[in-house]
């Protein structure tokens, strides 16, 4: 098993990730003109399955003893299923309130056991019950995972349902299974000289970001089908970017523990720039030095309640940690 300085491009990776992901959130809850969600958007959650599609085939392609699929499922519910459903739980009366809906025992199931909160970790867990199947059944050959992964994508284009829908956001999960899978596939060419080499790296990433660029901004101006396959290459570009440029970052002690922290910074990521949005908008702030203002104070207040929550209540993220206490 790598050590965690080999995997300081994952963190990084993460972290990026989970800051585009408050940028986005503080443009959206100031009711700011979108400048940097559009160019965030297209790529940034599918950096995220990327990220964890990689270290699920990690795993799995180098643990081959007959515990590792009990193991496996043990993690998905303790580590992903079951903290969703708490912080849904925990969650529903804030979300209720900011949005000023009516609470109903009905729209009470539907956020917390249908999985349509949390939509990320719902789709996560998802994914990987699928992947551990596929493995279950034999199904190991990276190029056969990437026809599965496409064929789920092909699928997702022709449901007309929403990010988040019933049961357990699964339109998410069939949009983005395929990339999970090139996280795995990723995985597989890591080892090659090239990806030591950093001259390769920047040029590789400078490349990316310049598909990436000539691609994004073309995607809402087309028709649905043509308009999903620009997607799909600028969020595979724009995850690439994301991916190179982590490789070339110095290791952060912050950044490490946004990176290995995720599943917090996640959870926290609606409530968090929600209320301070309305903190900032009674303030009298506006424009962009609003979005400013909720993205740093949100990443601050989500940093003291992420370490707050793992050093006292670790049992939150797996809750399996409460029965050994």
């Amino acid at each position: 098993m790598a050590d965690r300085a080999e995997l300081n491009w994952v963190n990084v990776m993460r972290a990026m990730c989970m800051m585009g992901v408050y940028v986005w959130h503080s443009e959206t809850f100031t009711s700011a003109p979108d400048v940097l969600t559009p160019l965030i958007s297209p790529f940034c959650m599918a950096a995220f399955f990327f990220v964890s599609g990689y270290l699920f085939y990690r795993k799995a392609f180098c643990e081959h003893d007959a515990k590792f699929y009990a193991t496996c499922f043990s993690n998905i519910l303790f580590r992903l299923v079951l903290p969703t459903l708490l912080f849904s739980v925990l969650l529903y009366i804030p979300r209720t309130l900011f949005h000023g809906q009516g609470a109903s025992v009905a729209d009470f199931l539907i956020c917390t056991i249908g999985g349509t909160t949390l939509w990320f970790t719902c789709a996560l867990a998802l994914m990987q019950l699928f992947a551990l199947l596929l493995l279950r059944l034999g199904l190991r050959n990276v190029w056969a995972l990437l026809a599965v992964g496409l064929l789920l994508w092909l699928g997702y284009t022709q449901v007309d349902a929403p990010f988040n829908a019933l049961p357990w956001s699964y339109t998410s999960a069939m949009r983005y299974f395929l990339f999970f899978v090139i996280g795995g596939c990723f995985f597989r060419v890591e080892g090659r000289n090239s990806f030591a080499n950093g001259r390769v790296q920047v040029l590789c990433l400078l490349l990316c970001i310049v598909a990436y660029l000539a691609l994004y901004r073309f995607i809402p101006q087309v028709e649905p089908m043509l308009n999903h396959a620009l997607f799909l290459f600028a969020a595979f570009f724009g995850t690439m970017s994301i991916l190179f440029l982590s490789r070339l970052f110095p290791r952060s002690a912050w950044l490490s523990f946004v990176g290995r922290r995720s599943i917090s910074f996640y959870f926290l990521c609606g409530i968090v720039p929600a209320a301070m949005a309305k903190v900032v908008g009674l303030l009298g702030l506006v424009g962009g030095y609003s979005v400013g203002v909720v993205f740093f104070v949100s990443l601050v207040l989500a940093t003291l309640l992420s370490w707050m929550m793992w050093r006292w209540f670790p049992g939150l993220f797996d809750l399996r940690r409460f029965r050994d206490s």
